[in-house]
């Protein structure tokens, strides 16, 4: 792993783990699990900066 690599521990619900799975069966299939939650994160982060432009071009 490299140096510059930081490792996070979450915990998330039955629920989140019954989504999890079904997403990584079907759309990451051929992905590892990783790959997955990077993506899923930088997903999480492009739509909060999204939210905050709106907002700063709404004022």
């Amino acid at each position: 792993m490299a140096a510059s690599l930081k490792r996070y521990s979450v915990y998330v619900s039955d629920a989140m783990k019954e989504e999890l799975d079904t997403l990584k069966s079907t759309q990451y299939a051929k992905a590892t699990a990783n790959s997955m939650l990077c993506d899923l994160i930088l997903l999480g982060l492009n739509s909060v900066e999204h939210k905050d432009s709106v907002r700063e071009d709404g004022k």
